[in-house]
């Protein structure tokens, strides 16, 4: 059943339920399309351990080697059927053994930066480990030269000795990264980075639980971008954990996993949630390596938000809509905000309530929601900021089923065709 807005951003401002922990099924994944197995240099792309996807391009997911035989520090934009959608190479890092690559907050708000996990020890003679950063990139329409990107390095050891680490997490509600190790025992180890992130000094994690009788052969992992589902793979199994809203990250581990998924796909590296979170897209090792999804379904009446686009203009222009729009796990769940740093930037506000598929398409570098209810002229030539939050979600049976979307476009002489795409939301109530 449809309702107004008013009436969801009503329910919304009275309050609701408590959100809490959910458990999530996983169906069975099937091939959507393989990396190309010849691309230049040779050997790029045949031992992928990490995979993220996208929030801010459509239908990318971002892919990395590990350094095991050499390969360079380059990252590929591919898109779901495999194809290679653009090639990076970040500068001023090596590639000794990149593990896990994952997406999370940074300096610039509302913007998605990703995170590279240099933490592969096989033999467990390296100390000294590292983090890298680099915001998230628009990917062009049609790939072009390799595309060089300058990335941060946090360096980090363990408090003591030293290990093998394949996953990585950064929280959303504080963008602390967390680091799962690969032991050769029984038990594993869960690290926290202490922030903030630093590049001027190695510093030493925090280790927050030892997690026994779980698999020692953690290969990579996921977290939503509203928090509340972590997932972990092995190369036979995908395990899923709830996580409560305002509950500590580490504390999603005191339960056993909630959710099993046993599929064995030869050396399976990396798992990643689609940003709406309905699909986990999996990948192994290999030439022609194989991208696989599999259909996500969470129990009626979850409310979610989930935000797509980065907020950034043409020029390095601030603007955008949900700085916070995923539900935080501090704080209120949802913070809407208008951003604008040019005076002659008119913007217009797209907005949707339709319970229709996001029909977003890529459009003037960004990407545009293409069936909006209303447009509203929200600001001319006005620099400045505006914000509204909700202090909670609804959870109510008469909204389940509703989509609304958000997106703010903002006038850029500068910009393809004179439009810049900023970010947008999408809220639905029952996933």
């Amino acid at each position: 059943m449809r309702q107004p807005l008013a009436h969801l951003l009503a329910l919304s401002l009275l309050g609701a339920s408590p959100l809490t922990a959910q458990c999530i099924g996983i169906g069975a994944f099937s091939t959507r399309g393989n990396v190309p197995g010849n691309l230049v240099p040779a050997g790029s792309a045949t031992a992928i351990s990490g995979m993220v996807a996208s929030r801010h391009n459509p239908d990318i997911i971002w892919l990395h080697d590990d350094g095991d035989v050499g390969h360079l520090p380059q990252l590929f934009a591919v898109r779901p059927d495999g194809s290679v959608a653009q090639r990076y190479l970040l500068t001023g890092v090596t590639n000794r053994d990149w593990e896990e690559i994952t997406l999370g907050p940074g300096p610039i708000p509302g913007r998605d930066y990703l995170y590279i996990a240099e933490t592969g020890n096989n033999a467990f003679t390296f100390t000294s480990l590292a983090l890298l950063r680099v915001p998230e990139p628009d990917v062009p329409v049609t790939a072009g030269a390799t595309i060089n990107l300058a990335a941060e390095t946090f360096a980090f050891r363990y408090p003591t000795g030293t290990f093998n680490c394949e996953t990585l997490w950064i929280d959303p509600a504080d963008g602390a990264p967390w680091f799962l190790t690969k032991e050769n025992a029984t038990t594993c180890s869960l690290f926290r980075y202490p922030l903030p992130l630093d590049t001027s000094v190695e510093k030493a994690l925090v280790r927050e639980r030892a997690l026994t009788g779980m698999p020692r052969s953690f290969t990579g992992g996921a977290v939503s971008q509203d928090g509340r589902v972590v997932l972990a793979r092995t190369t036979g199994a995908v395990y899923a954990w709830p996580r409560a809203l305002g509950a500590p990250f580490a504390t999603t581990f005191d339960a056993p996993p909630c959710s099993t998924l046993t599929t064995a796909q030869g050396q399976a590296e990396a798992i990643t949630l689609s940003a709406d979170g309905r699909t986990l897209w999996a990948v192994s090792e290999g030439s022609g390596a194989a991208l696989r999804s599999a259909p996500v379904t969470f129990p009626a009446g979850v409310p979610v938000a989930y935000k797509f686009g980065s907020g950034l203009a043409a020029g390095g222009v601030f603007c955008g809509l949900g700085s916070t729009a995923a539900p935080r796990l501090a704080g209120a769940p949802v913070s809407l905000g208008v951003w604008q740093a040019a005076p002659t930037a008119p913007a217009a506000l797209l907005m949707s309530v339709t319970g229709l598929p996001d029909g977003a398409a890529p459009f003037a570098g960004g990407w545009l929601h293409a069936l909006p209810d209303l447009a509203l002229l929200l600001a001319i030539d006005a620099a400045g900021s505006a914000r509204q939050t909700l202090p909670a979600l609804p959870d109510h049976p008469v909204l389940y089923g509703v989509a609304w979307h958000a997106q703010v476009l903002v006038a850029d002489p500068a910009a393809p065709q004179g439009i810049a795409l900023s970010a947008g939301l999408r809220l639905v109530l029952d996933r």
